[in-house]
């Protein structure tokens, strides 16, 4: 009676324990590649793009249909349910983890119910499926929006499995009805992930597990149909989209290392991230520590000779054995994958499924020592332990910053986690730590890991710190701002860098082939250039540059522009005032850019004084010092008033020229010039209290375009 209960209970009772220790992850936000997928995605906004959905590859669906990355992960209807969830819950993040967590509570109680089939004793059955469903590596799939396209994928293969099953006891209308909903799930399946090309190894393992040899000629037809899928798809993918790999060159240490961390992931999965054992590089070919490649050549050997033994003893325990072999033996890097790590959690979502069926199996005659409760408490000690690792993880994942912070614990030379640290600090306003952070993502400490440091990688950190280098520079040190500024429209061109430097301290770019940058100057990644070459050139007054450069960023790109408030008020800063509020308006720019918008549509051609000192009182407000000290100084040097002076001195001193703005107060206002300048210097606006002042002479004047 307690067995038919187990039968019949257990798989809810699993999925509700799997409910509630992931149900923590509904306040967690949008994290890593959620962000450019859905957050910043506006083709993940609105159903009428779903045509499109199912024409192209996940990292290539945004709204211009452009190939990007050509990764070729055809994954349409994991993105259809990001658009259902934005749609639905308003691009509110609880709404994407709650279907997160319920995916993986159905697939947890999907695979209960087939462990109960597979394993003979149903409560080891049990503990297995509890094992399954809070192991610390699903947090990977299911605590991360991005991570469900495993879940889904498993969810739909195990669907199409019991579908198919009940198809075959049952007769009639229902089971032609029971047959081609098993045919709608494995079609799903395929349109989730690429890894359901292994749902044959369901329908292989489930046939062994049938103990009536006469149930198992019955379960030889879904298993010659979902080979047949199988085979289709795969061929359909390798003829319309193939994965993308990079060149291939197999290497067996590379795979043995591959195989001794995918083995610790799934022993001892601490700490959490996104990256255990990123690939280092010496000298531009990977390096593989030989502890590890020993270490994974004994865990391979060992597997094999695991596999045959179960083999010989139980077929449906070595079945499931070489089906989890099967699932991960893509991944590892016996031939190189591009994949920047050698083991990821969510690359354990579908083997570990096999892996506990097999353990099941081979508890099935309850040795004695697993019959103690000295080993039933162990047991239990380890879900306690993995629920904790889950929950502990769950915090990480509450914002992008909190998930790049837990990365820098792990590995306080990942370069993607100095990036996007450094991105933050630079938001943030503390420029200094921005910089610190960014100098250290290209660091040799971080660019050893080569297939996270990319060129492409370098290069877009490279822009950062231009970007960085000129906001850390006041308005009146033009040679330094004319020097960020060239090397970005060589960028921009596909030159090579000035040599001299025109300036001592600009960032050095890391040596870039012509190909990535032909290839930077095509992707969604331009628009930093774009736009921090436009805003400088419009500080600088350079304005047919600023028009050339700003008028480059694709309207539908503006959320994707890190700088969009600086954009919009460089289209102000060069007259466009109607530019200015439409880019504001794509960008989502909210009340921040109102107020300045309205005070930059005033901005028109000046000739008296009192229209000069408006209009430069208008450009001082947007933050365009330089171009306001540009309109005064024809006033100046007329014979201006003495309120003018002043307010053409304190320009001066936001301007840092404070040498310049000293003599000008002497001049014109007879008053105590140095108390002026360091009153002036006194109430200066925050963001310009750490810019040093310009020491050398500086040319701003007449306006470059003018020279």
């Amino acid at each position: 009676m307690r067995l038919g209960r187990i039968h019949r209970f257990g798989p809810l009772a699993v999925a509700l324990v799997a409910l509630f220790v992931f149900s923590p992850s509904l306040v967690g936000g949008f994290v890593f590649d959620d962000l450019p997928l859905i957050r910043d995605n506006p083709w993940a906004h609105e159903l009428r793009f779903v045509r499109g959905y199912f024409g192209t590859a996940l990292w290539d669906a945004h709204a211009r249909g452009e190939v990007v990355l050509g990764l070729g992960y055809y994954r349409p209807l994991v993105f259809l349910t990001y658009v259902l969830n934005w749609v639905w819950g308003g691009g509110r993040p609880w709404v994407f983890h709650a279907t997160n967590v319920l995916a993986h509570a159905l697939t947890v109680l999907l695979a209960t119910r087939v462990l109960l089939r597979w394993v003979p004793d149903a409560r080891v059955a049990l503990g297995c499926s509890l094992l399954f469903a809070i192991h610390p590596t699903r947090g990977e799939s299911v605590l991360w929006i991005s991570g469900r396209t495993d879940v889904f994928a498993l969810l739909f293969q195990l669907a199409c499995l019991e579908l198919s099953r009940a198809g075959g006891s049952a007769r009639g209308l229902h089971r032609a009805a029971a047959w081609g909903a098993a045919s709608l799930a494995a079609l799903a399946a395929f349109l989730c992930k690429e890894s359901s090309a292994g749902l044959p190894l369901f329908f292989l393992v489930d046939s062994w597990c049938d103990a009536p040899p006469a149930r198992r000629g019955e379960s030889r037809a879904p298993l010659v149909a979902a080979t047949v899928a199988s085979a289709i798809y795969l061929g359909l993918r390798w003829a319309w989209m193939p994965v993308f790999l990079s060149t291939p060159s197999f290497s067996l240490p590379g795979g043995f290392v591959s195989i001794w961390a995918e083995t610790r992931r799934v022993i001892f999965p601490w700490p959490g991230t996104f990256f255990p054992d990123p690939l280092e590089f010496v000298n531009g070919a990977p390096h593989w520590p030989a502890a590890r490649v020993v270490g994974g050549a004994l865990v391979g050997v060992g597997y094999v000779a695991l596999s045959v033994r179960a083999y010989r003893r139980d077929r449906a325990a070595a079945a499931a054995l070489v089906a989890a072999a099967l699932l991960v033996l893509p991944l590892l890097q016996f031939v190189a994958t591009g994949v920047p790590n050698t083991a990821a959690d969510r690359f354990l979502y579908e083997p570990l499924f096999f892996l506990v069926a097999a353990l099941g199996r081979a508890l099935e005659a309850r040795p004695p020592w697993a019959r103690t409760r000295s080993a039933v408490l162990a047991f239990a000690g380890v879900l306690l332990a993995s629920a904790g690792a889950v929950l502990v993880r769950t915090v990480d994942f509450q914002s992008d910053v909190a998930i790049w912070r837990a990365e820098l614990r792990a590995n306080p030379e990942n370069p993607l986690a100095l990036r996007e640290l450094g991105r933050d600090a630079a938001h943030s306003g503390d420029l200094a730590a921005a910089e610190r952070l960014l100098a250290r993502a290209v660091s040799p400490g971080s660019m050893r890991f080569g297939q996270l440091a990319t060129p492409w990688f370098a290069l877009g950190v490279h822009v950062h710190r231009l970007e960085l280098y000129a906001r850390q520079t006041a308005d009146g040190d033009v040679v330094r701002l004319e020097a960020a500024l060239g090397e970005l429209r060589r960028l921009w061109a596909g030159d090579p860098p000035e040599s001299p430097p025109p300036a001592p301290d600009l960032p050095r770019r890391a040596p870039i082939g012509p190909k990535t940058l032909a290839t930077f100057r095509r992707d969604r990644s331009r628009v930093e250039l774009l736009s921090s070459a436009g805003v400088l050139a419009a500080r600088l007054g350079r304005d047919e540059i600023a028009r050339e450069m700003l008028s480059a960023v694709p309207t539908d790109s503006a959320r994707l522009v890190p700088n969009a408030l600086r954009v919009a008020l460089a289209w102000a800063e060069v007259g466009d005032a109607a530019r200015a509020r439409a880019f504001a308006s794509s960008a989502g720019l909210g009340g921040e850019a109102a107020p300045l918008l309205d005070s930059a549509s005033r901005l028109s051609a000046s000739t008296s004084e009192r229209e000069r000192v408006a209009t430069a009182t208008t450009l001082a407000n947007l933050g365009a010092y330089l171009r306001a000290l540009r309109v005064l100084r024809p006033v100046l040097e007329a014979g201006a008033s003495v309120e003018t002076a002043r307010l053409y001195v304190q320009l001066l001193v936001f301007s840092r020229l404070d040498r310049e703005a000293r003599a000008v107060a002497s001049r014109f206002t007879g008053e105590d010039a140095g108390a002026i300048v360091q009153a002036l210097r006194a109430a200066l606006p925050a963001p310009l209290r750490g810019l040093r002042p310009v020491r050398e002479p500086s040319p701003w004047w007449p306006p470059a375009a003018a020279r």
